[in-house]
């Protein structure tokens, strides 16, 4: 049985509504993945979960712990952004593409590696689950071209790096003004020798 899972969808879907139910065209432009992050702790907190949160803990965006072991949650958040310049033009700032995808995999790939850093062991660590979140924001009038949603929503298209799985846990999307905003919670682990001989 899970010792984190039920917390942290919980949390998510908790971090999701406060995101669009409180924030428009005008806010949601400046929320960013540590803003959401806070929501996710606050969802938590919320809870009164019987564990230790600890935030940008040895590079990790959030870790929870339990008394005999962690979980380890990595945080995205996708958004091509309209900057409008002084002379009033709008333009987007960001978008999907190779070095994005890079950071993406390169944060999935760490996640997965944190057993081979000294401090685990050190430490005595124990990390049972990885968690990784995925939020992003398409601006309607931004056109398709760098669009997030394609290549990370739903989480079955996304192109996973050889030897590790995701898991959906929760999906969600809402439009929110001109913005269309999707988002969603995954497990993720290390793919078994069964898994990749049927892949």
């Amino acid at each position: 049985m899970s010792e984190f899972e039920d917390h942290v969808v919980k949390a998510y879907r908790g971090a999701w509504d406060k995101l669009v139910a409180e924030h428009c065209d005008l806010t949601l432009r400046h929320v960013n993945e540590s803003v959401f992050r806070y929501f996710f702790i606050q969802e938590l907190l919320r809870q009164n979960v019987q564990l230790s949160i600890e935030d940008e803990w040895r590079r990790i965006d959030l870790l929870l712990k339990a008394p005999n072991c962690q979980a380890a949650i990595e945080f995205k958040f996708y958004d091509k952004r309209p900057i409008v310049t002084l002379g009033g033009k709008v333009r987007y700032k960001g978008g999907s593409g190779p070095q994005n995808f890079g950071e993406f995999t390169k944060s999935l790939e760490q996640l997965m590696s944190l057993e081979t850093k000294t401090w685990y062991q050190q430490d005595k660590a124990n990390v049972t689950e990885r968690y990784f979140v995925l939020v992003g924001t398409k601006w309607q009038e931004g056109g398709r071209s760098g669009d997030f949603s394609n290549h990370y929503y739903p989480p079955q298209v996304v192109k996973m790096p050889a030897g590790i799985t995701m898991k959906p846990l929760a999906t969600t999307h809402e439009i929110v003004g001109n913005a269309e905003v999707f988002g969603w919670i995954c497990s993720v682990a290390k793919q078994s020798i069964q898994q990749s001989h049927h892949s």
